[in-house]
């Protein structure tokens, strides 16, 4: 008699939800019943529902007014919903629905904020929206104070996966007669029927497991000491998961290595490398279902015509200037090796715009605070942004010696290569006899196809080079040509591998592209250090400068760029987001930095996000250490995701403690198409105590489903 049809999906829900529940107010009017009103009001509760799911499973309940006639009147508050539906005779019956713990006191688990105080419901009855969830979740009974969810509320079920439990509170009677669009939820004054109509409604098509951490790769987890990776979620009662692939593996650490009260794991195989505690379940991951996507014509960035800053590289010296150069990181490292007393451009922040300032009043702790979006504008040399000190920022601990140098960084890229896949004539780009090719695994896509670190004149029989040449996604040919003549003694032909590392410090000094090749062959691995300016002032280390963001409270800001971004520095605030169509690395003494609710990210990259906290322990001594890394929101790379906050060596005397709060994701490719269909997609945390805390709060941005479809009910039930 009174079923509304609600599996069509509107674009205006007033007018949608406002049509089907006429039906409702028309039968309000042929039935003057308390009883009959009441059920009928929980009967639009629960359509209103099912129309708004229909539209988006992700839906919050949180736009605030949402319907508004003179017979029906709608209005959601951070999750809880209430609604009037008026009779023939003027008079409203009300229905309200809550997913809103209103525990903020005790704990916060749901990880919303209370509703406001007119639209708190003193009912015992939570729904759970678990549409995009990919397993089961609990059912809580409200008995706490103030009717809130507490840690030891009752769960007498669990909603499934892909479906929204809804339990509506539909009352009509006296008590309620000063209800109007003004006055939504007063106190009860007198009788009041009161009907619970609860149902499940379940998803068309079944969206993928959403989880704390994803990767299309390994997800490897490498530890210290007797440091455990603890597993949580914002929300007690819902599960933190891991995603992979292809494998999880948690080395090292105490026994277990893998904590987790509601742990779940899924790996192609469904096995999971670990010494996990018993209550972590195992799963195998289906390949079928969806991953977080977020592309990157989706994501928030800095408004290109907006505030701006130029690219290239900003150093801070010793006395707490700024000075700019109009070049990539790799070009300044070899230009200022070679020109240490060089003072660039310097900066003042009348040319730097409002929402991106340097304080260097205090020399010995200096630092920039972005308040604001900003957009790196490229210039005719690069589209990069760099902010590091002027000694540099050591991204790993060097050897004994001090810092790689470029031989010692190849020879260890290809101490693990066998002979070479081919030599002679064929091998190289110009074909000549002394040439060596070995097809080998990269980091990322070559631009162009190919990268040359090359030197003389092919036509004077002088041209040696170094080149890099993409093959297929994720593999390239690492080929060392002479041209016409012996490249080093000995030749390519009797030792390839020495012929390059004993003549690459002569030969290619000078020549940045060689640091290119190796930051793609070397993927994720080091590629900043401290540099060598001579007997010019350097003392100030990336432990000592900080990159803050400081935006007004409640708002973000957006610091974005064209091309990688690394910033040797702490890195910190409230309410930030770093945005690169590249690489992002943050090396520097810790990191701190939490994304506002609303847009959720914090780091995203199209290539790989790279963080170090390494850290001298005694200036001079060669003995290190890792600062913690904290960051709430979501990380999300197309490549890998790589955190260094311990190093297996015994120059290193401390490890990091990695925390995560919201979730991190490593694609492995454009996710516009399917995970793991490009290069990368691996996370690799190596750190001391790891903890990784499930938060959706931060996810409304991620799409981890089928498109959004009519939702069909599954149970029915009336008390």
């Amino acid at each position: 008699m009174y079923i509304i049809s609600a599996l069509m999906i509107s674009a205006v829900i007033a007018l949608f939800v406002g049509a089907g529940l006429k039906l409702s107010v028309g039968n309000l009017k042929a039935n003057n019943g308390r009883d009959q009103r009441a059920l009928l009001a929980a009967e639009s509760g629960l359509r209103y529902v099912q129309s708004r799911t229909a539209a988006n499973y992700g839906w919050r309940a949180d736009e605030g007014l949402v319907v508004n006639d003179p017979d029906l009147v709608i209005e959601e508050n951070n999750g809880n919903i209430i609604g009037l539906v008026r009779a023939s005779d003027g008079q409203f019956a009300q229905f309200r629905i809550r997913f809103n713990y209103q525990d903020d006191s005790a704990g916060d688990a749901d990880g919303r904020p209370d509703p406001a105080a007119n639209f708190r419901i003193d009912s015992p009855y939570v729904s759970v929206n678990n549409l995009l969830g990919g397993s089961a979740v609990p059912v809580p009974r409200a008995d706490g104070p103030g009717a809130s969810v507490t840690a030891t509320s009752p769960t007498p079920y669990e909603v499934p996966g892909g479906t929204v439990c809804v339990i509506v509170e539909g009352r009509f009677g006296p008590g309620l007669s000063s209800l109007s669009a003004s006055n939504l939820n007063p106190p009860v004054d007198g009788p009041v029927t009161t009907r619970i109509l609860e149902a499940n409604l379940d998803a068309a098509q079944t969206p993928g497991v959403d989880a704390a951490a994803m990767s299309a790769g390994d997800m490897t987890f490498e530890l210290d000491g007797n440091a455990a990776v603890t597993l949580s979620a914002k929300d007690k009662n819902q599960a933190s998961r891991l995603r992979s692939r292809s494998k999880i593996v948690v080395q090292d650490g105490g026994n277990p290595n893998l904590k987790s009260k509601n742990g779940e794991t899924y790996t192609i195989d469904g096995t999971l490398q670990a010494d996990a505690e018993a209550g972590v379940k195992t799963q195998t991951e289906d390949t079928s279902t969806s991953f977080y996507r977020l592309e990157w014509s989706d994501v928030k960035k800095a408004d290109p015509a907006g505030p701006s800053i130029s690219a290239g590289t900003y150093v801070v010296w010793d006395d707490g200037t700024l000075h700019y150069y109009d070049m990539d990181y790799n070009s300044y490292v070899t230009f200022i090796e070679a020109n240490p007393t060089s003072v660039g451009t310097i900066v003042d922040n009348s040319s730097l715009p409002s929402g991106f300032q340097f304080d260097g009043s205090d020399a010995s702790k200096p630092k920039f605070l972005i308040s604001g979006d900003i957009h790196v504008q490229a210039t005719s040399n690069n589209n990069e942004l760099n902010i590091i000190p002027r000694k540099g920022a050591q991204e790993d601990p060097p050897d004994a010696s001090g810092s790689q140098t470029e031989s010692q960084m190849v020879s260890s890229v290809l101490s693990g290569l066998s002979s070479p896949d081919q030599t002679g004539v064929g091998a190289g780009i110009y074909s000549g006899p002394e040439a060596a090719r070995w097809n080998i695994p990269i980091s990322g896509t070559i631009p162009g196809g190919e990268i040359r670190a090359e030197t003389g004149s092919y036509y004077s029989g002088t041209w040696q080079g170094v080149i890099l040449k993409e093959i297929i996604p994720g593999q390239a040919a690492l080929i060392v040509d002479s041209g016409i003549q012996p490249l080093f003694s000995p030749s390519i032909g009797s030792d390839p591998r020495g012929a390059l590392t004993n003549g690459m410090t002569s030969t290619f000094a000078g020549t940045p592209q060689l640091q290119q090749i190796l930051s793609m062959i070397l993927g994720s691995g080091s590629e900043m250090r401290e540099l060598n300016v001579g007997s010019a002032p350097a003392t100030l280390r990336a432990d000592k400068l900080k990159v803050e963001f400081t935006p007004p409270e409640g708002q973000s800001a957006i610091l974005s760029a064209d091309g990688n971004i690394r910033i040797g520095a702490n890195v910190k605030g409230d309410g930030g987001s770093i945005t690169s169509a590249e690489t992002i690395r943050l090396v520097g003494n810790g990191t701190d930095l939490q994304a506002s609710i609303e847009d959720g990210l914090t780091l995203y990259a199209k290539e790989d996000v790279v963080m170090s906290t390494l850290k001298e322990k005694n200036v001079g001594s060669n003995d290190w250490e890792y600062k913690d890394l904290k960051l709430k929101g979501v990380v999300y790379a197309w490549g890998n995701i790589e955190a260094k906050l311990d190093f297996n060596d015994q120059s290193v005397q401390k490890a990091g403690k990695f925390k995560l709060e919201g979730t991190m994701v490593a694609y492995g490719g454009d996710p516009s198409g399917q995970p793991g269909a490009g290069s990368g997609g691996a996370i690799d945390v190596r750190a001391g105590e790891t903890e990784i805390k499930y938060n959706p709060a931060y996810l409304l941005k991620l799409d981890n489903s089928p498109p959004p479809g009519p939702v069909k009910q599954s149970l029915y039930t009336v008390y």
